[in-house]
């Protein structure tokens, strides 16, 4: 997927950007644990392979908050790339579809945060 560039304003609130590459997903974790259960984020990617997760945050001009959680898939652990937080899911939506037009036509997956925090990689899993 490539990344977007220069994503228009309007993608849910206005927010600063933060890039969190793969090699900090401690970051990525706080940052999807502090959002309430239930809003949404976009899910953007998934690799077995962490290092692509932060090559495709490092190639991208986010205008929301982008992170990298390692999560748990059918027994593997993936780097899920999420993009921005959103109070509802018509917000979500939005947001998907600017995105999609920013990149090549791939939306993404709407998630809920509440089933991505269950999906949390715990650390004993880990690479």
């Amino acid at each position: 997927m490539a990344a977007p560039r220069g994503l228009g304003r309007g993608l849910g609130r206005s927010q600063p950007t933060t890039v969190v590459p793969g090699a900090e997903v401690a970051r990525g974790e706080a940052w999807l644990r502090r959002q309430p259960a239930s809003e949404y984020t976009i899910q953007i990617a998934s690799f077995a392979q962490p290092e692509r997760a932060g090559q495709l945050i490092a190639r991208g001009h986010w205008e929301r908050p982008i992170v990298s959680v390692p999560v748990l898939v059918e027994g593997a652990v993936r780097d899920s790339v999420l993009y921005g937080a959103f109070p509802d899911l018509r917000s979500a939506r939005e947001a998907a579809t600017r995105l999609a037009r920013a990149s090549e036509g791939k939306k993404g997956w709407i998630r809920g945060f509440r089933t991505l925090q269950s999906l949390a990689a715990p650390v004993s899993l880990r690479r």
